[in-house]
């Protein structure tokens, strides 16, 4: 028993010690792999969010290229107008441009009847390489900047022609060269006060085949990377620094930067996403911040703390315990070590669960939760444990007892819900629930997760997506999409008015031809298969009856989106109500008809009258 006595303790002393330092490294690898799994994820997010950002400016550019393809002349207070409604839902654009096409021989003129409008001495203008606005030098063609909102924060720009600066020149030459749309390489806008960059995106119009001018949007790229972090509210927008550069020429060119510029790449915190956009090669690259490299230090530092130290000082007094306890009850000891370890073990994991934690019997009694649960919730533990599932659930009683009747014994579900915080407001969680026996009593266990800032920007999408809507309603322009590989169209709302086709409708591709006159099916029916093969945009206009019989006309256009493979995947374009213009052309053409069978029976009248009657 002496040597028992001596060894046992010491035997411990040791144990706990390796344990403690083996604990302190799977507590640090823990750490640092969830720390490096929330950077991932948030990096990933981001980006995400960043290119959907950027497809709906696109998207903005193509709505105002239907706006202009679709009408034979939009004038300054329609452009305006239009251009109000897509700039208040995008109020990280800086501008938002037409630029016609001038050639040379019809500069004068055109500067003459600019002056005649109200814009005294408008001349086409150049940018100079030190920032400077001249009179443009003569050129073989000019794009100057006729239509330019906000006006007030853009009108230094006011008859600037952009192909003058190299980077804004280098992507209209795509433009001429077929390109479908350009992004230029990132400048300094002149608007530009500060620091930071700007891009410009092109869109051509055309007439026929030729070209008409261009639909020019421009970004700050430092506003837009502000823009998303003060929208969305990212967890990570304090840990992580972003460097937006392009990098499609062989010497990278910055976009934009948050943060210390000084960027330096961390073994366990980097990222980065190469996106092609436009002709140009985007990378962003994610840096971890001063503010979370301290935080994982601090992290390895509490767990030395935690477990090196405590385990020192634990096993020390355990060794004193033992040489006390064992001469009187050694396997009593044993079993409440074990059991203490136990509940140690369970309280830490549980703790160390992101998400809130509660366990509850069939009644609803709170038997268990844990610090997240209460930190969610705005109560102590104590607190917490006194109340129920129904005084915190925004269901009724009743319906969650139907829930807990209905759950099987080893079931689990997933759902969204709400829970109430001691300060009276409701929390929106997504729980998953387990139903399980607990020393033979039926018991739930539920894991919730705050999703407020999920909520908020679903309701900044469906926004967005308002505005876009709005838009479309006052330029009687509708949207539409077609998945190949499921067959599944959709409509925006403006196509449902121009159809005139109720709400609950289904849309789909049969009831739009049926709805076509049957000589003209064939040639859309033909267009649009013709488009998905070639891979070409197509456009066409053609008569839609309504069910009263009134016919009205509207011009498609649309182009198809496909895979590595070069298999299409889904179809998308759009629909402009051109029924008022084609009104006005027929109501052109049937007077000079009637002005020509005029003319032609006054010349036959004189044909047959006699000369002396026709020479006094």
């Amino acid at each position: 028993m002496k040597l028992q006595t001596l060894i046992l303790p010491l035997l411990v002393f040791i144990v706990i010690n390796i344990a403690s330092y083996s604990a302190y490294q799977a507590r640090n690898k823990i750490q640092n792999e969830n720390l490096q799994h929330e950077f991932t994820l948030a990096t990933g997010k981001y980006f995400n969010l960043f290119s959907q950002l950027m497809e709906s400016k696109l998207y903005v550019v193509r709505t105002v290229n239907a706006y202009f393809q679709g009408s034979q002349f939009v004038t300054r207070e329609g452009f305006k107008d239009f251009s109000q409604v897509i700039l208040e839902g995008n109020p990280d654009i800086q501008a938002l441009n037409w630029l016609p096409k001038i050639i040379h021989s019809k500069r004068a003129a055109y500067e003459q009847r600019m002056r005649s409008e109200g814009f005294e001495n408008f001349t086409i203008m150049a940018r100079t390489a030190d920032n400077l606005l001249v009179v443009s030098p003569d050129k073989q063609v000019y794009f100057p900047i006729e239509y330019v909102e906000p006006f007030e924060e853009n009108k230094r720009v006011f008859g600037l022609d952009p192909s003058s600066t190299l980077q804004a020149s280098l992507a209209i030459n795509k433009i001429i060269d077929g390109h479908q749309y350009s992004i230029s390489q990132p400048f300094t806008l002149v608007q530009e006060t500060g620091q930071q960059k700007g891009i410009i995106i092109f869109l051509p119009i055309y007439k026929g085949k030729q070209l008409q001018g261009l639909v020019e949007l421009v970004l700050r790229m430092g506003d837009v990377l502000a823009f998303i972090q003060n929208k969305f509210k990212f967890k990570f927008n304090d840990y992580t620094h972003i460097r937006l550069s392009d990098i499609t020429q062989a010497k990278e060119s910055l976009l934009a930067i948050t943060g210390d510029p000084q960027l330096h790449a961390d073994k366990h915190f980097y990222a980065e996403h190469v996106w092609p956009i436009g002709g140009q090669n985007w990378k962003m690259a994610f840096y971890p911040s001063p503010l979370l490299l301290e935080k994982h230090h601090r992290l390895y530092k509490e767990s030395f703390n935690y477990y090196i130290k405590q385990g020192f000082l634990l096993s020390l007094l355990i060794m004193g315990l033992l040489f006390f306890l064992l001469y009187q009850n050694h396997k009593v000891i044993q079993n409440s070590r074990q059991l203490k370890s136990q509940q140690s073990r369970f309280k830490l994991l549980i703790n160390q669960v992101s998400d809130a934690y509660f366990l509850h019997d069939k009644k609803g009694r709170l038997l268990n939760v844990n610090d997240h649960a209460c930190e969610l919730l705005g109560y102590t533990r104590e607190d917490l444990l006194q109340l129920s599932v129904v005084d915190l659930e925004k269901r009724s009683q009743s319906e969650l007892e139907k829930l807990w009747n209905d759950f099987q014994i080893n079931e689990t579900i997933t759902l969204v819900t709400e829970h109430k915080a001691r300060t009276g407001h409701w929390i929106p969680v997504e729980i998953t629930i387990n139903h399980f026996l607990l020393d033979g009593t039926p018991v739930f266990s539920g894991l919730a997760r705050d999703i407020t800032a999920r909520k908020k920007e679903e309701q900044a999408l469906r926004k967005s997506k308002d505005s876009l809507s709005q838009a479309q309603k006052i330029a009687h322009l509708g949207s539409w999409s077609l998945d190949l590989k499921i067959n599944l169209l959709e409509w925006s709302e403006e196509v449902y008015r121009i159809f005139e086709f109720s709400a609950d409708t289904v849309p789909n591709y049969e009831l739009f031809i049926s709805s076509i006159p049957p000589e003209e099916r064939d040639a859309v029916n033909n267009i649009y298969r013709a488009s998905v093969e070639s891979g070409e945009p197509y456009s066409i206009e053609h008569q839609i009856v309504m069910s009263d019989g009134r016919v009205k006309y509207v011009y498609v256009q649309g182009e198809t989106v496909y895979d590595e493979n070069r298999k299409p995947l889904y179809s998308f374009g759009t629909v402009l109500d051109i029924t008022q213009r084609k009104k006005q052309e027929l109501e052109l053409l049937e007077l000079k008809e009637k002005a020509d069978l005029a003319n032609k029976a006054k010349s036959e009248f004189l044909a047959n009258t006699p000369h002396e009657l026709r020479t006094p």
